[in-house]
């Protein structure tokens, strides 16, 4: 008769074996863990203030684990009783009731948008930079100084190395953990310290799996070159997964010369990159327009 895994933590029976350290883990502590990574890299890159108001960019293509990883940072950032306002694209989660104020934007138009890019890797850039720029401009908008973008350390991971090995800049910068705007507006990826993996079991045992997903493998990282052999290495190597993804960040700690003031990228010539450039137009419209 096969012996049930009790948590490590707490001795109860555990659900899951966590990715990063091999532990068995129950519902309860994989929870406490997933919220207190999220609260690390919050402490980390944003030091916010109680009661501060923060934007949150839901992702144009959603993954299974999106209504979990809204769990968890609610959880995270509930102590300080920050307020929190939704760049949505009509998606529901649970854990929106707890939101205090959702902008919903036309997916469909921005999606067409980037699907306008010749490029692969400037279609994946573009549907990422839309994320950015649409948390970012919200913010300026509403007098906010901090964006959360729902990015999971291997999606960062995968998004540098696939975006440094093609040289495209403009998708390897949408791996970084932190980045700050010319206006001073701070955008951070509150899930880099957590794992898709960590995320989805933490969602398949509190039922809260996002079904209705949204695919498009034109512009989604899923369908470059590359990817699939990229993310085969990391199912086998947890490590691989946050050592590739410190490397792409000193990459660019280190990289000289100018950025585009919206988004770091670097540029030749100064000012706004060609992805934000084909993208702001359209987002003001949106923006204008939103309800």
């Amino acid at each position: 008769m096969r012996t049930k895994l009790r948590c490590a933590r707490c001795d109860k029976s555990a659900v899951y074996l966590a990715r990063a350290s091999g532990e068995p883990l129950c519902l309860r502590c994989l929870e406490k863990s997933l919220v207190k990574s999220v609260r690390r890299v919050l402490g980390r890159y944003a030091k916010l203030a109680p009661g501060t108001p923060i934007v949150v960019v839901e992702p144009l293509i959603a993954k299974p684990w999106l209504c979990s990883s809204y769990k968890i940072l609610l959880k995270a950032v509930r102590s300080h009783r920050n307020r929190i306002v939704m760049v949505g694209y009509g998606g529901e989660c649970p854990a929106h009731d707890h939101i205090d104020r959702v902008i919903q934007l036309d997916r469909e138009e921005i999606l067409e948008a980037c699907r306008l890019h010749n490029n692969q890797h400037d279609r994946a850039a573009c549907l990422y930079r839309a994320e950015y720029l649409s948390g970012t401009m919200v913010a300026e908008k509403l007098g906010i100084n901090t964006v959360l973008l729902m990015r999971p350390r291997d999606l960062c991971s995968l998004i540098g190395v696939v975006g440094i090995i093609a040289m495209s800049l403009s998708l390897a910068v949408e791996s970084l953990p932190f980045r700050r705007t010319h206006i001073g507006i701070q955008v951070i990826n509150p899930l880099y310290g957590v794992g898709s993996q960590d995320l989805i079991a933490h969602a398949f045992s509190l039922n809260l799996v996002k079904e209705d997903l949204s695919c498009d493998p034109t512009l989604d990282l899923e369908g470059l070159p590359g990817y699939t052999d990229i993310q085969s290495i990391y199912m086998h190597s947890s490590e691989m997964i946050y050592s590739s993804s410190e490397a792409v960040r000193e990459i660019f700690d280190k990289m000289p010369g100018s950025r585009c003031p919206l988004c770091s990228t670097p540029t030749e010539e100064g000012g706004y990159c060609y992805i934000c450039s084909s993208l702001l137009p359209l987002l003001k419209k949106l923006l204008d327009t939103a309800r």
